[in-house]
C-alpha cells in the first residue's frame, strides 16, 4: 500500500511533473492515431473507375464532399460565386432532375447565398450530406479504408482514462499531503483538454 503513496511520480516535483505529464500526453495520443492508422486492413482494390464522391468522402468526409459538390455545380452554370458569396441561378428542371442526391441538397441550400465558408463549414449541410454519404461510409469501413467508430471510440476512450487518471492520482496524491496550490488545477485542465482532443480526433 506505502508504493501508492511513497512512488517517483507520486513524488515528483510539480514542474517536473507537468514535463512528465506532457510527454505522457503527447506518447498516448501518438500512440492512439497509430494504432487507428495501423489497424486498416484493405481488402478490395481500388476500382477502375472510383466514384469522385467516395475519394473525396475517403480524403475529408462531408467537407470534400461539399466542396466537390460546389465545384461540379459550378462546372454546370447552376450556381455562381460573387463577391465571396455562392447561391444557384437556375431553376431548369431537365437540369435539376440530372443532379445525385449529394448536389440536390447542396444546391438547395445555396437557395440563400451564403459566403464560401459557410457552406463547407456548415453543421446542418455536413449533418444531411452524411445522411447522402451512409452508403459510402459503409462501404470504405468494409473495405478497410476508414474504422468504425466503435474503434475509435474504444481506442480514444482507453487513451483518455490513462491521461485522467494519471493526473487525477497525482493532485489526489498532493492533496493527501497538503499541497492546495493552483499548479493542480493546471494539471487537472491538461488532462481534460488532452483526453478531450485525442477522443474528438479519432474517427
Amino acid at each position: 500500500m506505502d508504493i501508492l503513496i511513497n512512488n517517483p511520480i507520486s513524488l515528483m516535483y510539480g514542474p517536473y511533473f507537468l514535463a512528465f505529464y506532457a510527454g505522457i500526453i503527447a506518447s498516448v495520443g501518438t500512440a492512439a492515431n497509430l494504432i487507428i492508422k495501423g489497424s486498416s486492413n484493405v481488402t478490395e482494390a481500388i476500382p477502375i473507375h472510383p466514384d469522385p464522391y467516395e475519394i473525396a468522402y475517403l480524403r475529408n468526409e462531408e467537407k470534400a464532399v461539399i466542396k466537390l459538390a460546389c465545384w461540379e455545380l459550378l462546372q454546370r452554370s447552376l450556381i455562381q460565386v460573387k463577391e465571396n458569396q455562392v447561391e444557384n441561378i437556375t431553376e431548369d428542371a431537365i437540369e435539376l432532375s440530372k443532379l445525385s442526391a449529394i448536389e440536390k441538397t447542396v444546391y438547395d441550400y445555396l437557395a440563400t447565398p451564403r459566403t464560401i465558408s459557410a457552406v463547407t463549414n456548415s453543421f446542418a449541410l455536413q449533418n444531411q450530406i452524411a445522411t447522402c454519404c451512409q452508403d459510402y461510409r459503409t462501404s470504405l469501413i468494409k473495405q478497410g479504408y476508414l474504422n468504425s467508430e466503435i474503434k475509435g471510440y474504444m481506442v480514444g476512450g482507453i487513451g483518455a482514462f490513462i491521461i485522467l487518471s494519471l493526473g487525477s492520482y497525482k493532485m489526489i496524491s498532493a492533496l493527501s499531503r497538503g499541497y492546495h496550490n493552483i499548479l493542480f488545477l493546471l494539471i487537472m485542465a491538461i488532462a481534460f483538454k488532452a483526453a478531450r482532443s485525442i477522443t474528438s480526433s479519432i474517427p
